[in-house]
């Protein structure tokens, strides 16, 4: 059960040749009807139940689902005992109020509600030792007002492959303040230029450089112009020598989609956020302005080595717990632990440092970005935990219906079970139909005659396993069995 499967299947009901893909009924329009077909059966019958489980983070009381959810069958807490505890559902008002009087830490979360949305949070790479490739927050390197600078991250690149874009919004966890994402920006340029000829469509050349030999690379930014206020930035999505291939380009205006022959360019890592001055105004508390801090040094560490999580060398002393260790060449690590010449960090942000890099200790701004619109559902867990915990230990489980993956190629199969198939064709054909020509009183026809039969599936997900019928003489016990009537073994 392919989309090749259901392209054909409705231009056989339309009569058109299957080779054909031109006129009222092109492949992109069955496409697009399919993925709605597709989501419809998905949430009518609940056909993809997924569990997932999550560490609780200290401090935390909301956390974000999948886009994939559709619906939320049941939650669990996982205790230490490894029994699952199911969570009370609260409505939104419910939990509010209750969690207004029970403002106490727990080890134990006792009740939940889901119906919040909010801004995805980015999660960025981090190429942090020896599993933190994506942070969803992490710390200002370097002072500045309406400029985020963080010379460990690449905001260039993210978990999922969203793209930060003007509009997006940076909030400032340590302050409460926050602002709007106008411009990406770099720290340290790998190359910078002008475009030459063959310069257009989302290609970039250069043909006095080679951009495999400088390291440009995938997630970098090209940014407009080389020098001064940058403008306009794009993502590096291929490389080549003379020439690379770019995607997503913006500026504030949305005036330029691409970059021209003769334009000036810089390329890095992004590195550098400079916010929106105009409006929308940044949301800030009255008297607030947005600056992003870094304290005055505390210690430094020379003559250092490193490992995944430490530093050691001839250390001042000052740091505590709490501190931000940034290293010289631009990674830095949460401090967890002090000792004689040592510190332990969380992990670092940016990779390990190379030996001999100087290290200091400052207390930070912590910051993290999200998205410009409010999309990613949320479930509230009270009361709000005590402590954090490692995944596998005094987990949230969630058990929700997803929406399937949509097929990419006409290969791809349907992830739905094969007995899904015929109400699948009913739901494409009405979805065809309210895309063509065909009288609304057709249309009404097709839906009904969907909404009729989705009831014969929606138990199938809950079914138990099929038994032998229930019959009177089917259930008298046989010879070597022990039972009662109306009674049979398991098969």
């Amino acid at each position: 059960m392919n989309r090749l499967h259901f392209k054909n299947w409705i231009k056989d009901r339309y009569g058109i040749s299957r080779d054909r893909n031109d006129g009222l009924l092109s492949d992109a329009i069955i496409h697009d009807c399919l993925e709605d077909a597709i989501r419809q059966v998905a949430k009518d019958c609940l056909v993809l139940p997924i569990t997932r489980e999550f560490p609780l983070v200290s401090g935390q009381w909301k956390y974000p689902m999948p886009d994939e959810l559709i619906r939320i069958r049941e939650a669990y807490f996982i205790d230490s005992d490894g029994t699952r505890i199911p969570l009370s559902y609260y409505s939104p008002e419910q939990f509010l109020a209750y969690r207004a009087t029970d403002t106490d830490t727990t080890e134990d979360p006792g009740y939940i509600s889901y119906a919040s949305f909010e801004s995805p949070v980015f999660s960025l790479y981090a190429k942090a030792a020896p599993i933190y490739d994506y942070i969803a927050s992490s710390y200002i390197t370097e002072g500045s007002v309406r400029t985020v600078i963080d010379s460990g991250v690449n905001f260039g690149k993210t978990l999922d492959g969203t793209r930060i874009t003007p509009g997006a919004i940076v909030q400032n966890l340590t302050d409460g303040s926050y602002g709007y994402v106008e411009i990406l920006d770099t720290i340290t340029n790998k190359t910078s230029g002008t475009a030459t000829s063959g310069t257009g469509n989302n290609i970039l050349a250069d043909t006095g450089k080679n951009f495999t030999l400088l390291g440009v690379e995938e997630g970098d930014i090209i940014c407009t112009p080389s020098t001064g206020v940058v403008t306009g930035y794009a993502f590096v999505k291929t490389v080549g020598t003379t020439t690379l291939t770019y995607e997503d380009y913006h500026d504030p205006d949305g005036s330029t989609k691409r970059i021209a022959a003769g334009n000036t360019y810089k390329i890095g890592k992004a590195q550098k956020i400079r916010l929106s001055e105009s409006a929308p105004h940044p949301g800030l508390r009255e008297g607030a302005t947005n600056d992003f801090t870094v304290g005055t040094t505390k210690a430094t560490i020379t003559g250092t080595t490193f490992t995944a999580t430490t530093v050691t060398g001839s250390a001042t002393t000052g740091a505590e717990v709490g501190d931000i260790a940034i290293a010289s060449g631009g990674s830095h690590g949460k401090v967890s632990a002090v000792a004689a010449n040592t510190l332990t960090v969380d992990m670092w942000v940016g990779g390990t440092p190379t030996a001999g890099e100087m290290v200091t200790c400052n207390v930070c701004d912590q910051y993290q970005v999200e998205g410009e619109f409010r999309t990613q559902r949320m479930l509230w867990i009270g009361p709000t935990p005590s402590a954090s915990c490692a995944l596998g230990a005094e987990n949230i489980e969630v058990l929700y219906h997803a929406v399937p993956e949509m097929p990419k190629k006409d290969t791809d199969r349907i992830e739905m079970d094969e007995r899904y198939r015929a109400l699948l064709e009913e739901c494409l054909e009405w979805k065809v139909g309210a895309r063509t020509s065909k009288p609304l009183s057709e249309i009404n026809a097709l839906r009904q005659l969907y909404d009729n039969d989705v009831r014969k599936y929606q138990g199938d997900i809950y079914a138990p396993p099929l038994r032998k019928p229930l019959t009177v003489w089917g259930n008298r016990a046989k010879g070597g069995t022990r039972g009662i009537r109306f009674t049979y073994p398991v098969d």
